[in-house]
């Protein structure tokens, strides 16, 4: 009778190792920007993530395959010298968000179609073409970290290990340099654009890839950006945040009509607002039970008057409104809450009397929308296809604290100090993410700019109110661009011109006048205007120049 030697292939077969190889698919597109036709390349899929064994004791196990990460690149065609041209990697922030609001929402040549307004517009959702992307500048790679997006741990790793803050930074920036390696771009200049908690990242990032794989960058856009966790940490003792978040809920009481005889500007409003909160409300928080009652009830009288909250309320909370009895208490007597992420959009709660709003009605204008053009682009017109559940937005991980806080914070400083000229820090006013929060490198133990991070969106002391991360209505000039490899954030006056053009609707839209007009506009030294590359030719004679006059107009020393 013969053997049967099945159980040896059934054993045989439990000893072989899983294979995992890159999956990615090219296309060709074109698309016209600034009246110039653009041809570019798109690469989409997944690149396998491989580690070397860490310990030196034990013996090498060679290079094992550890996560699979999706990315999209796209290229601009014709490049005769890839050293002079720009390359960026953006992602969203988190942690546990995929980068899909940076690329459909702002930056890629493609974007889901949203209202005016940055609503959601009725099914079935578009996609169109993003004339305001930067691809005409730069190349761009849209990176999701693992677990979000398509990006997944492979067989037998396990998804939390991806999660702490010291991994997610290692995975991306070794992705970073398998890409910049794979596609021979390491003359490239190289850039990095984070949003919110991906402004963390990409902080720590800056550090690990010039210490870890000897990459320099060329700068880092940080948007609505998050460095110091405790400017939006609202435990008992922390006073910061109070104080911050004033001109955020000015703004947002100003945009809701909540302000009794309203009579000036968004932008007088939060400056002035701004002005009290660092000085007279900042003094009476410090002074505690010791501040006179006449002097408090003064302070209430100016809070109420500033933020649209009743002085009964304030007087219950000890002189200190929450970011989230903000959103519920702000429109209560209307049967409103305002958007954490958005605070121009409002909800109604099932029951008016509770705490805290129950929802946060940015997400309904946003998920369909983005969800929709997503998987519609990826198949569609990019040709990727994938079973897998594309993970957009989930709750990952922690905040650094700490010790890994204090890193953030000393390694972007030492790479800014490597490249003065090519630091970039550009900062969102929302809610959460306090412009007041940024304080002069010597003036902060930290010797680093704070950033708050991205909740609500008015943007007052940018002179207006600014679109969420991801872009309600995206304009080119999100990130305000001098020149192809040197951004900064500078104040701006648009032109005459352009300043008239600008109403209220668009400057509840986006505070860039010249950019709503930007393919009529013809001032030759309009920031915004495509007429700007007049001076590139002239640009390294004022680097330096630019450099200290943004120092200064930022209060640094």
């Amino acid at each position: 009778m013969p053997d049967k030697p099945e159980p040896r292939k059934n054993a045989e077969k439990k000893d072989e190792k899983p294979s995992f190889n890159d999956n990615l698919v090219v296309t060709k597109h074109s698309i016209a920007i600034g009246g110039r036709e653009i041809k570019y390349t798109v690469t989409a899929g997944t690149m396998v993530l491989k580690e070397e064994t860490a310990d030196r004791e034990k013996e090498s196990e060679g290079e094992k395959p550890r996560a699979q990460v999706f990315f999209i690149a796209y290229v601009k065609d014709g490049a005769r010298d890839k050293s002079k041209r720009p390359l960026a990697f953006s992602f969203n922030g988190g942690p546990g968000s995929a980068s899909v609001w940076l690329h459909l929402g702002v930056l890629g040549p493609r974007r889901a179609a949203l209202e005016f307004d940055g609503s959601a517009p009725p099914p079935p959702f578009k996609l169109t073409d993003n004339e305001y992307s930067l691809l005409d500048e730069t190349d761009l790679v849209f990176i999701d970290p693992v677990s979000t997006g398509y990006s997944r741990p492979v067989e037998g790793q396990k998804p939390v290990e991806w999660h702490g803050f010291k991994k997610d930074i290692e995975s991306v920036g070794d992705f970073i340099r398998l890409y910049t390696t794979r596609f021979n771009r390491w003359l490239s200049p190289k850039f990095i654009i984070g949003e919110s908690y991906g402004t963390t990242r990409a902080a720590g990032l800056s550090e690990y890839l010039y210490h870890q794989h000897g990459m320099a960058l060329n700068g880092v856009m940080l948007i609505s950006s998050i460095l110091d966790f405790g400017t939006a940490d609202f435990t008992p003792g922390n006073d910061l945040p109070y104080i911050l978040f004033v001109p955020g809920y000015a703004a947002t009481a100003w945009y809701h009509d909540a302000v009794k005889g309203k009579r000036q500007t968004l932008q007088e409003f939060t400056a002035e607002a701004a002005k009290f909160a660092l000085g007279e409300y900042a003094s009476a928080l410090l002074q505690g039970d010791a501040l006179p009652a006449a002097e408090r009830s003064r302070i209430v009288e100016k809070l109420s008057h500033y933020t649209g909250i009743s002085p009964a309320f304030i007087e219950r909370s000890n002189l200190r409104i929450m970011d989230q009895h903000y959103f519920k208490e702000l429109l209560r007597e209307r049967g409103l809450t305002v958007g954490r992420l958005d605070s121009r959009f409002t909800g109604r709660d099932k029951l008016g009397v509770g705490e805290f709003a129950e929802f946060d009605p940015l997400f309904p204008q946003i998920t369909g929308p983005y969800t929709a053009a997503f998987y519609d682009y990826v198949r569609n017109e990019l040709k990727f296809e994938s079973d897998l559940k594309y993970a957009a937005r989930q709750r990952l991980g922690k905040s650094p604290q700490g010790d890994d806080a204090q890193s953030v914070h000393e390694g972007l400083r030492r790479q800014r100090l490597l490249r003065p000229r090519h630091a970039v820090l550009r900062d969102g006013i929302h809610l959460q993410p306090p412009r007041l929060a940024r304080v002069p490198a010597r003036q902060h133990p930290h010797g680093v700019l704070r950033g708050g991070t991205h909740d609500v969106h008015p943007h007052p002391l940018a002179g207006g109110v600014e679109a969420r991360p991801g872009g309600i209505h995206p304009r080119r000039d999100t990130l305000i661009r001098v020149s192809k490899i040197f951004w900064v954030s500078l104040p701006y006056k648009p032109h005459r011109e352009c300043r008239e053009h600008l109403h209220l609707r668009q400057a509840q839209v986006w505070a860039n006048p010249c950019a709503v007009r930007k393919d009529r506009c013809g001032a030759k030294f309009c920031f915004f205007s495509r007429k700007i590359r007049v001076i590139r030719a002239i640009r390294d004679l004022l680097y330096d120049a630019i450099y200290k006059i943004t120092l200064f107009l930022n209060g640094i020393p």
